[in-house]
């Protein structure tokens, strides 16, 4: 439908590995659509934190680690 903005925010524990998601693979669905501004906040542990910060596209997903 027409809009002004088209949003998607994805918050997840960051444990994509166990889904066999790459940040990569992410990173593609993120930038699927030049209509859609996609946006991901994992929460994860240090070293799920390195291997997202790694992978993702920047400007594309946030990460906290705890």
């Amino acid at each position: 439908k027409d809009a002004d903005d088209h949003l998607v925010f994805v918050l997840s524990d960051a444990n994509l590995g166990a889904y066999d998601v790459t940040p990569e693979a992410m990173g593609q669905v993120l930038r699927s659509s030049e209509k859609v501004k996609a946006f991901a906040l994992f929460l994860s542990e240090p070293e799920a934190a390195k291997f997202l910060r790694d992978g993702l596209p920047v400007g594309k997903g946030g990460i906290r680690d705890y």
